[in-house]
């Protein structure tokens, strides 16, 4: 008994190809978590602290700034660039991302698998341009040695580092597309 394959089929990846892509979107969906998590809990914590413990203990006659954690807005603020850039990649991982649709059409549909794949390299391309430029950026803070202000001190470029990261996990990821186009998410419908 024998099995056709379809010439129009897209290469199917290698088991491990799929097991590491399993893995890569699970780390990154808990990246989310704690990222958006943390960011949900510092500003309750910030706005309970600040109407509701820190004028109990003022009537009781007690300092408030005691319970109040310096810097936890400039915190959130650093943990939504961290989550911003996960999102880069899980939108990426999704099929969520938004996609212009300049050129759609231009091309028979016969060449649509194709042009995915061109799309794919090229989408790939871009994005570890952007990449690089976004590690020269990093590798610049980190050299002048900039530091955080308003209560979180902390080097810069730590933070920044979320960024390349975004990147490189989104072009990674369009090359894994480009070469198993199987392993590509289908786009969830949106209205029009």
């Amino acid at each position: 008994m024998s099995t056709s394959v379809s010439v129009d089929a897209p290469p199917s990846a290698p088991g491990w190809v799929t097991g590491v892509l399993g893995v890569w979107y699970w780390i990154e969906r808990l990246l989310a978590i704690v990222t958006f998590g943390a960011i949900g809990v510092l500003m309750m914590y910030d706005v309970i602290s600040r109407e509701i413990i820190g004028p109990v203990l003022t009537k009781l006659g007690m300092d408030p700034s005691a319970v109040v954690l310096v810097g936890s807005q400039k915190l959130g603020v650093y943990f939504l660039i961290a989550g911003a850039f996960t999102g880069l990649s899980l939108a990426t991982a999704t099929g969520a991302q938004l996609v212009p649709k300049v050129g759609f059409g231009w091309a028979p549909k016969s060449w649509n698998a194709g042009m995915n794949r061109l799309g794919d390299f090229i989408t790939t391309a871009f994005l570890a341009i952007v990449t690089y430029y976004a590690v020269v950026f990093v590798q610049s803070s980190a050299s002048i040695g900039l530091m955080t202000t308003s209560g979180v001190e902390m080097k810069v470029w730590v933070l920044q580092t979320a960024i390349p990261i975004g990147f490189a996990s989104a072009a990674a990821r369009y090359l894994v597309y480009g070469l198993w186009p199987a392993t590509r998410p289908v786009p969830p419908e949106f209205q029009e």
